[in-house]
């Protein structure tokens, strides 16, 4: 071991007497040599760097230009259509839940979610008689990239009473993979939340109602003829009274809702108006006994040609209103168009309005 690591030392020290004397030549004979070699090094080190800074560029500009997510195209069902969880807490919303279904063309969308603050709320989407989810949104299917848009109502995310008007929010729905899907809904959503990254739960295609929400729609009773001029109905002959039926204001919507029930009984026609306004902060609904029959609130005398009816509230009790005995009267301009005019406001129903056919069938009474 002594005489191998002598030797070695010793090779070290020959090795570096020996690059000494290689560099004092070099340098004194041919300076130039070493300035023009230096200087070919440091414009490598040069050219390899920015050569290096345009490779890092080129990979970023093509991973940028790379589609993000997963692409619908050909995939059937639609992988949007599932049962969606969040992943974690939202700002104060703890549970987002989404279903999606699909149905032709379309994908029909509920929320549920529920927070703590500022106190308990939750929003839950709406059931039909049969129990059946009615859509909070419904958007068209995509049928390629990994994005669907469309837009909601913005009545959803009313808390103590509908808004005026009717806003439509643009929603989008987004697959980060087959997995993991994000939306984002762009307008002030109130308590709701209006983003949140959610993961699959089910491919479930959700059971949605076929039922229309009525109450979000505007001025969708549109009357078959004008109210103005002279009026040349007459219900000579029709039977049963054209005046029989359910009747809808025509300037229903999200802030309010009046309707007129009419019955034939005997030689009179009997009524109960009733309504929604202030978008829900004031009901004004017509009354019903324990058996869902209806409480008169007015009897017209039916009459048997032209094509108006008159008569008298005689309700002894009106909600928001009190004791009423002021006239009324109903006016036919068409089989399907009415006017509803009272002598007097009664709470907070209209005292002229233009009434369109809902129904035909005849109501019960008491």
């Amino acid at each position: 071991m002594t005489k191998y690591g002598f030797v070695i030392g010793r090779n070290q020290i020959l090795i570096v007497l020996y690059r000494i004397w290689v560099w004092i030549v070099c340098y004194s004979c041919n300076k130039n040599i070493i300035f023009a070699l230096k200087l070919g090094f440091a414009k490598f080190i040069i050219m390899k760097r920015f050569l290096y800074s345009i490779f890092l560029l080129s990979i970023v500009a093509c991973s940028g230009n790379k589609p993000q997510g997963v692409d619908v195209a050909g995939i059937t069902p639609s992988p949007f259509v599932g049962y969606w969880v969040n992943v974690g807490v939202n700002d104060t919303v703890q549970n987002i839940y989404l279903r999606i279904g699909e149905r032709n063309d379309s994908l029909l969308i509920s929320f549920y979610w529920e927070r703590e603050e500022p106190f308990y709320m939750t929003g839950n989407p709406m059931n039909d008689t049969v129990g059946e989810m009615i859509p909070q949104a419904c958007i068209a299917v995509p049928q390629n990239g990994n994005k669907a848009a469309g837009n909601i109502v913005n009545q959803y995310f009313s808390v103590f009473q509908n808004y005026p008007r009717n806003e439509y929010y643009p929603l989008c729905l987004e697959l980060k993979s087959l997995d993991t899907l994000t939306f984002k809904i762009d307008g002030n959503v109130n308590y709701w939340p209006d983003s949140a990254i959610l993961v699959r739960k089910s491919s479930e295609n959700s059971v949605f109602s076929t039922k229309v929400v009525e109450l979000y729609k505007e001025h969708y009773n549109i009357p078959d003829t004008e109210v103005t001029g002279t009026n040349k109905f007459d219900i000579s002959g029709i039977e049963p009274s054209p005046f029989i039926g359910r009747w809808e204001w025509t300037e229903n919507g999200p802030w309010q809702n009046f309707y007129v029930y009419v019955a034939e009984r005997n030689d009179s026609l009997l009524i109960a108006p009733g309504g929604v306004f202030l978008g829900g902060y004031r009901i004004q609904n017509a009354e019903y006994d324990e058996e869902d029959r209806l409480f008169p609130q007015a009897f017209l005398q039916l009459p048997k040609s032209g094509n108006k009816a008159v008569g008298y509230f005689a309700a002894d009790e009106i909600p928001f209103a009190g004791k009423c005995n002021c006239g009324v009267s109903l006016e036919l301009f068409s089989n399907n168009t009415m006017l509803f005019r009272t002598g007097e406001s009664i709470g907070f129903w209209p005292d002229s309005a233009v009434m369109v056919r809902a129904s035909s069938e005849a109501p019960v009474f008491r």
